[in-house]
């Protein structure tokens, strides 16, 4: 528990400090967040037969997108059609002249990289859009899952999805959610206020659902797998994709959402 408390408070301090300066320290600490992102996912053993050599090669490709992203503050370019016809091409056509990696693992490692790519792409855009604004899907998530675990401990019944978490429950996951809309739409309509509270609510309330939704597809991932963690890089807390297994789909949805509003 110590350790635990430690490495929290050392990965707190670490965060704010890169948040408050910004800049390339800041984007240099999320681009080595997505490479430790991009290790844990492909050590898994659902990737056991991907060649070292096309690992390295997805490795490459995850650093180019999240760097472009970061020096260009869009999507479009760090994503762009070339990026995704060289991910294709370095992902597939190996699979014709190694006879262990199969086209299922090259579109797996495909899916990896596309994925790990887009969530740090967009925690990238999100940050460099408003500090304000990431603090606040933070603060989503954290109230969400520190409620969600409280009640559900407090007045929880109802497993949600026990074959993925057995601990969770649904009394648990809805007062979670309604607290986090609450107590979120109150940082944002004092200290943000750009956006009408109609769209505000149910965007924070769906945003909370999907922060849940993370975790559990991570949780699921995990099982899966048969591990407890995707890492221990991080002392008490395991790895990089176990602290931000519900901040990754959050940032990834509020992209989508405030570009369609």
């Amino acid at each position: 528990m110590k350790q635990k408390v430690i490495s929290g408070i050392i990965a707190i301090i670490i965060l704010v400090a890169l948040l408050i300066i910004g800049g390339t320290p800041l984007y240099i600490g999320i681009v080595l967040l997505s490479l430790q992102a991009y290790r844990e996912l492909i050590n898994l053993k659902s990737f056991n037969s991907v060649p070292f050599l096309i690992k390295i090669f997805g490795a490459i490709v995850t650093l180019l997108l999240v760097v472009s992203s970061a020096y260009n503050n869009s999507l479009i370019f760090g994503l762009s059609y070339k990026a995704l016809a060289v991910l294709t091409l370095v992902c597939i056509c190996p699979t014709l002249f190694i006879k262990e990696y199969k086209i299922m693992d090259a579109l797996m490692l495909f899916g990896g990289i596309i994925f790990i790519s887009l969530g740090f792409s967009c925690l990238i855009l999100t940050i460099s859009y408003s500090r304000l604004m990431f603090t606040y899907l933070v603060l989503i998530t954290i109230i969400t899952d520190t409620f969600a675990m409280f009640f559900g401990m407090l007045i929880g019944k109802h497993k949600l999805i026990p074959r993925v978490s057995p601990n969770k429950t649904i009394e648990g996951s809805v007062c979670g959610s309604l607290l986090a809309t609450v107590i979120a739409v109150i940082f944002y309509a004092n200290l943000i206020g750009n956006a009408k509270l109609y769209l505000i609510i149910p965007i924070t309330l769906l945003l909370s659902i999907i922060g849940q939704i993370g975790d559990l597809i991570f949780s699921l991932v995990k099982r899966e797998n048969e591990i407890k963690d995707f890492s221990n890089v991080i002392p008490g807390h395991g790895g990089v994709l176990d602290r931000l297994d519900s901040i990754i789909l959050v940032v990834i949805a509020f992209v989508l959402f405030f570009s369609v509003i």
